[in-house]
């Protein structure tokens, strides 16, 4: 008698275990997607974002590095790239331009490549040639973000 509890116990104990371990499963393959699904979501937003840089690269290019009008440019790509909160221009790695300047006149002057703490990440964007992201970092104007930044090398 005594045998068969302790079989029916075994048998019991290992289907509950293989119960809790098919469920965990479960959840684990479920939040995986989640988090895959959530992943790409982030990946295409800030895919989206960043496609303004490559606006303004283009228009950099086509004016031969003079933009007349930054401030209308800069508020067209705001309003076109929602998320988007401000657009610089860093000419030889110093800021000139930035739109809108309200609230960040402290950036206009700020020489990436001399700032120790924006330094390496202008320098990799420089070396790569290519768009580049950095952050999140703390902003001189105050605030955070994520920060795309690609260098225009013009004849």
């Amino acid at each position: 008698m005594a045998s068969v509890f302790f079989a029916v116990f075994i048998v019991g104990s290992t289907l509950v275990f293989l119960d809790a371990s098919i469920q965990k499963a479960e959840r684990d393959n479920t939040l995986t997607e989640i988090a895959a699904g959530q992943g790409q979501a982030i990946r295409s937003h800030l895919d989206h974002l960043l496609s303004a840089t490559f606006a303004l690269e283009l228009t950099l290019r086509k004016s031969d590095g003079k933009i007349g009008d930054f401030p209308d440019l800069a508020r067209e790509l705001i309003a076109s790239y929602n998320g988007v909160s401000r657009v610089k221009l860093a000419p030889d790695g110093v800021v000139q331009k930035i739109n809108p300047l309200k609230g960040n006149e402290d950036a206009i002057g700020h020489d990436l490549l001399k700032d120790p703490k924006r330094r390496k990440e202008a320098l990799k964007a420089i070396k790569s040639k290519k768009l580049t992201l950095a952050g999140p970092v703390k902003l001189i104007q105050g605030g955070v973000a994520v920060i795309g930044r690609l260098p225009v090398f013009l004849p």
